[in-house]
């Protein structure tokens, strides 16, 4: 006859970045050792053959093992609450918080001791953290957590800590020289690294200090790796400048964002309020011109639709847009040229220029003037708001006759190198790929990022819940 299986709560995600961000640690790690060996805790290794069973399973990291207990087998044996609280962790390792809370309530109607759960709890804690600083390539701390996830349980716990290092790392499919006491040291398996990438938060949170960690040259916050394109051509150039003209949110599908965080610095033209005042608050050390570029100075009427980077001075594209359903907010903006840019940028060279303003590329362009400014590459955003019709011929003669090249066209934008830096060209033979060392920022707005988004968000949630349950049974 079969057994109905305990996995009653099926929400079972893998748990993975979101829960890394834990940081609940005891303030004492000896006081967790000692707590172990004390009564009822010195019960933990049952004399039943099953409970030893799933306490080795639990000592080496073997989650899947364990939620295969059946419920028949589980309410029926002696030690059902202890069996109930390894469960438990299981599920809370495997990332089903649902399905941990589930088996925990269990184990406290079964008479386990609180004091115990909350010990096993905090344990898996380190074991997460422990994770954590395997993605950090740290060895030492890696193993420092492992050995406090399962100190005081076994006897044997530096190999109890290694076989479970070896279990957890081989999951995130990492592979380092794990640092281990004397000359106990162990290959952990020989396969190519891969390192998942989590918000700039999320990392500081669990102790690193920047993408960088992850072996990547830039993270990319652009929307189409526009970014990337530029940082492959001019990584050479150390404290670089730029124009980023239409630069909206200074993070989200930024193109400057990467190059700032290298010692780059540049001069933001945007027209909204909103996002000007934004680049001012995350860039306080840049200029931010609160404008619109025009042939003429002046006033104009320029179409905001909030929260979004598809606002512009153009009429027609705005009423397409109202059309859509997006609601137009009508504002005065002032207007300068691209020359006067050009001047407060002073005679530094101007290693790009990134022009991103949804159908005014012919204006922007013209009022470049007679200033004999040539910024090495220009990028320009070269189709119809919201479209794939390309509208380069309504403007790209005002480039060509000032020495530019047309060099490389990624669906969205097209990129022109000046006649003085030709060299730069071998750059943009071939779009982004695994060769640029770059990580994503998860911050753009297009569809690359929203499945780790989603993932994360649902992560948040799920540690959020994991904190209460901590915060309960340590009440």
């Amino acid at each position: 006859m079969s057994q109905k299986k305990n996995k009653a709560p099926k929400k079972t995600s893998a748990l993975k970045s979101g829960l890394q961000r834990l940081t609940v640690q005891p303030e004492d790690p000896s006081a967790i050792t000692a707590e172990y060996t004390k009564e009822p805790q010195s019960n933990f290794a049952f004399e039943t053959q099953l409970l030893d069973k799933y306490r080795n399973y639990w000592l080496t990291g073997d989650w899947e093992n364990i939620t295969e207990l059946d419920n028949t087998t589980l309410e029926e044996h002696p030690d059902r609450a202890k069996l109930a609280l390894i469960v438990a962790c299981a599920w809370q390792q495997m990332g089903s918080l649902e399905s941990a809370k589930y088996f925990i309530k269990l184990a406290q109607d079964w008479g386990c001791d609180k004091k115990l759960i909350a010990q096993i709890l905090v344990a898996g804690v380190h074991n997460t953290l422990g994770r954590a600083a395997a993605l950090d390539g740290d060895s030492s701390r890696t193993l420092a957590h492992f050995q406090l996830a399962v100190k005081g349980v076994s006897g044997e716990k530096k190999h109890t800590a290694r076989e479970r290092v070896t279990k957890e790392i081989t999951r995130l499919g990492l592979g380092f020289e794990l640092g281990l006491p004397d000359n106990d040291r162990k290959k952990i398996m020989p396969v190519k690294p891969y390192f998942p990438f989590l918000p700039s938060n999320s990392l500081t949170e669990i102790g690193i200090n920047n993408a960088q960690s992850c072996s990547t040259e830039i993270v990319s916050y652009a929307q189409n790796f526009e970014d990337v394109m530029l940082w492959r051509a001019l990584r050479h150039v150390k404290n670089g400048f730029y124009i980023d003209v239409g630069a909206q949110d200074p993070v989200v599908d930024s193109v400057s964002k990467a190059f700032y965080e290298q010692g780059w610095r540049g001069i933001h033209i945007e027209a909204t309020q909103h996002y000007a005042e934004l680049l001012r608050q995350d860039r306080p050390d840049e200029i931010v011109i609160q404008a619109a570029l025009n042939e003429v100075h002046g006033d104009m009427v320029f179409y905001e639709i909030v929260a979004t980077g598809i606002s512009t001075g153009d009429p027609e594209i705005a009423q397409s847009h109202q059309q859509k359903g997006f609601p137009i907010h009508e504002i005065t903006v002032p207007c300068i040229t691209l020359a006067d840019v050009f001047r407060e940028a002073g005679e530094q060279d101007i290693h790009w220029l990134k022009i991103d303003v949804e159908g005014m590329e012919r204006a922007v362009l013209a009022s470049w003037g007679k200033a004999a400014t040539r910024p090495w590459i220009v990028v320009v955003e070269s189709t119809l708001p919201l479209t794939q019709i390309e509208s380069h011929d309504q403007w790209e003669y005002l480039l060509l006759e000032r020495g530019y090249q047309a060099i490389y066209f990624d669906g969205l934008n097209r990129y022109y190198l000046s006649e003085y830096h030709a060299g730069l060209a071998e750059a943009f033979r071939s779009g982004p790929n695994v060769f640029d060392s770059f990580a994503f920022s998860g911050m753009s707005s297009t569809l690359f990022c929203s499945l780790i988004n989603a993932k994360l968000s649902r992560k948040d949630q799920e540690i959020t819940d994991l904190k209460r349950m901590l915060s309960e049974q340590t009440n």
